[in-house]
């Protein structure tokens, strides 16, 4: 593929709906194509593009940019391409009985284990979700990686659960660009002086959102029970540890 300069098109992606939007029957129609990762490439012609699409080098929930509409649409959608595709619709929209999106936790867990595990659970959190990513999207992603340098892809996470929240009708109260960037200052602040470096252990508070949205897709698609909220036996050991630490850090700032 050949790519483009980053923000030759910066109009960003919408969400559009399953059935075929656009008739690009021209050959001659050059296509510009945005893929899951942001990366942009092109502009090729349509044959290259289907040959692209055959060898699944651009997928279903990739986008294609339509010159005359102005605007991006997904790949499944146009009609020159949706017949490579097949019926995929109803396996993208709608998952099995037994499926769960993403990482259905309740929120009080959440909190209490974030706090318990000073941090850790976080990165287990989000793990979770991107093992959820890879497996739904077919991408070769490393979750692991992608959760331990968690703030460098927080809000590709966080647009992405965006995405299936809007995909699935699901009404979503934040903006991922305002939490990934109050989630990496929380985090950087470490390095705060005095007992200013606590505020690192309130990163949670911006993931509240993203689990709120991920339990109403939950329920949205049928699958209440599988929200998570029970605590484990290796649950009350971090917290039991967690709270050992902040009675220590309770006695230190009384002296």
């Amino acid at each position: 593929m050949s790519k483009l300069p980053i923000g030759v098109l910066d109009k960003e992606p919408p969400i559009e709906n399953y059935e075929p939007v656009y008739d690009g029957n021209d050959e001659n129609e050059k296509w510009t194509v945005k893929i899951q990762d942001g990366s942009v490439y092109g502009p090729v012609d349509t044959e290259t593009l289907r040959r692209w699409i055959q060898e699944k080098r651009v997928l279903a929930n990739d986008y294609v940019w339509i010159k005359e509409k102005r605007e991006w649409n997904l790949a499944r959608s146009i009609h020159s391409f949706s017949d490579l595709f097949g019926n995929i619709s109803s396996k993208i929209s709608t998952p099995s009985n037994s499926s769960k999106y993403f990482f259905p936790t309740s929120k009080t867990k959440l909190v209490v284990m974030s706090l318990c595990t000073l941090g850790i659970y976080e990165l287990y959190w989000f793990y979770k979700n991107w093992q959820f990513v890879k497996e739904k999207e077919k991408i070769d992603i490393s979750p692991f990686w992608r959760a331990w340098f968690s703030i460098f892809y927080c809000y590709r996470l966080f647009k992405t659960v965006q995405e299936y929240a809007n995909q699935n009708n699901v009404k979503c109260r934040f903006r991922a660009g305002l939490l990934a960037f109050g989630y990496i200052v929380s985090i950087v602040s470490y390095k705060a002086p005095n007992y200013w470096w606590l505020i690192t252990k309130l990163s949670f508070l911006f993931l509240l959102p993203i689990q709120g949205t991920i339990n109403e897709l939950q329920i949205k698609l049928g699958q209440k029970t599988k929200i998570n909220r029970q605590f484990s036996v290796w649950n009350i050991i971090g917290i039991i540890v967690g709270l050992i630490f902040w009675g220590f850090v309770f006695l230190g700032t009384t002296e």
